[in-house]
């Protein structure tokens, strides 16, 4: 979309991928990567843990519920998306975040290993296609 802020995330499953349903009845799913930049102090001759930075990542409807039951704490992820503010009011008042929404993510190879299986859509539910269509 014209005006989006596309961004690419790669890290660490941070927290356990939790699947919720939003007030307008859409399964989305939140969780955290994480990601430390890794150094070479030359000085010491030693690699060295910058610091980690944190991300709270979004997927929606299908995107969801397959993020649910395949992402697990730990897990390298490369997530692609665009860039939105959740907002919402806290003990201390007004509070903002900004948020991955995934429009694309899977496990990072270079760290390992994966293998894909197709999810098939249930029949009737809202948003899913059937295959061919």
């Amino acid at each position: 979309m014209p005006g989006d802020v596309t961004v690419t995330l790669s890290g660490f499953v941070a927290t356990t991928p939790t699947l919720f349903r939003s007030q307008s009845g859409n399964d989305f799913t939140s969780f955290r990567i994480a990601q430390t930049r890794r150094y070479l102090d030359r000085e010491r001759g030693e690699w060295v843990d910058g610091r980690t930075l944190w991300f709270t990542v979004k997927a929606w409807k299908n995107t969801a519920r397959n993020v649910a039951l395949s992402l697990h704490k730990g897990d390298p992820v490369v997530v692609t998306g665009r860039l939105s503010l959740d907002e919402w009011d806290g003990p201390d008042g007004p509070r903002t975040s900004l948020v991955g929404e995934a429009t694309a993510l899977g496990p990072a190879r270079r760290r390992g290993a994966a293998r894909c299986t197709r999810a098939v859509p249930r029949r009737g539910v809202a948003g899913t296609r059937r295959p061919g269509g």
